[in-house]
């Protein structure tokens, strides 16, 4: 499975716009797509890290398995209309939505997508965090891509 996005590639760095630089102090989700899903896969997850800090940032997860990409600026709340039958949980500002980098030096970050042997992760709510999510898909895991970039403020 390989995970790619047009924001920003591997090893690269992630742009402005991406992070607590942008409008909204959150930051905008960057545009992602995979390929190559496991045989078996009924939905993905996707989660936002910092590597430096190991701080989970965020992460939207039921994505449906026959669903190979995200727009960017995926929209804030507990389910994004436009990613239907997905869900957020809380990033590390406590939103639910995505929670670009926001270091006060350069960091590395990593999205790493889950390919899930479960359409939907049991025992998350709109209050699950990052952290709490990860663990769930970690007892779900079929297979794992990422995108590793790093972020200058």
């Amino acid at each position: 499975m390989t995970l790619t996005s047009t924001a920003y590639a591997e090893g690269g760095m992630i742009p402005d716009v991406c992070s607590c630089k942008n409008a909204d102090g959150n930051g905008d989700s960057p545009p992602l797509a995979w390929t190559n899903p496991p045989a078996g896969t009924l939905s993905f997850a996707i989660v936002f890290t910092d590597k430096s800090n190991m701080l989970r940032h965020s992460m939207i997860y039921d994505i449906p398995a026959n669903v190979l990409s995200l727009p960017a600026e995926v929209d804030a709340g507990f389910s994004p209309a436009d990613v239907p039958g997905a869900h957020q949980t809380r990033n590390f500002r406590n939103d639910n939505e995505y929670g670009g980098p926001c270091p006060n030096n350069t960091h590395t970050y990593e999205l790493a997508i889950y390919a899930l042997d479960v359409a939907t992760l049991p025992n998350l709510t709109q209050n699950s965090t990052a952290m709490s999510g990860q663990a769930q898909v970690l007892m779900h895991d079929l297979a794992k891509a990422t995108l590793t970039a790093t972020f200058t403020p």
